[in-house]
């Protein structure tokens, strides 16, 4: 039995399944789609370009697509975790930060004359500590 296409598979997924989502649902459904299906394609016309040495003629093999595929899912993956990587980095750095100010802060109290400054520099290393660990941690849940 010859094995059914990506676009006949997502044909009867619509007649199925297209009853149980919105309008706009169902349009964010089908351009996710097209973007893959697109990426896909010019993914593996870049692993066929490369194994045959840029020929006119490709011809696509299974061995194209599997190997495109795994490197679009290779590029997602690597640019969620570059986002990932950002907030933890800015997370640590306002961490070392508070540290730092907090400090500075409670060993100028004993001097003669305290200032603000370092207590104001601590709260906003706070604030942004927690907020940069809020954010990684939005940005882990994100699909």
């Amino acid at each position: 039995m010859e094995p059914t296409s990506v676009e006949t598979r997502f044909t009867q997924f619509a007649d199925r399944s297209r009853i149980e989502f919105s309008e706009a649902g169902w349009n964010l459904f089908s351009n996710k789609i097209a973007e893959f299906h697109v990426s896909l394609y010019a993914g593996t016309r870049r692993e066929c370009i490369a194994r045959i040495g840029d020929a006119t003629a490709l011809l696509y093999s299974s061995a194209d697509v599997e190997q495109a595929a795994i490197r679009l899912d290779f590029q997602r993956f690597y640019n969620r975790r570059r986002g990932q990587n950002l907030f933890r980095l800015a997370t640590m750095t306002a961490s070392l930060l508070t540290g730092v100010f907090g400090n500075w802060a409670f060993s100028d109290i004993s001097s003669g004359h305290p200032s603000m400054l370092p207590w104001c520099l601590l709260i906003v290393s706070v604030i942004s500590t927690t907020a940069f660990y809020h954010l990684q941690v939005l940005r882990e849940i994100e699909p």
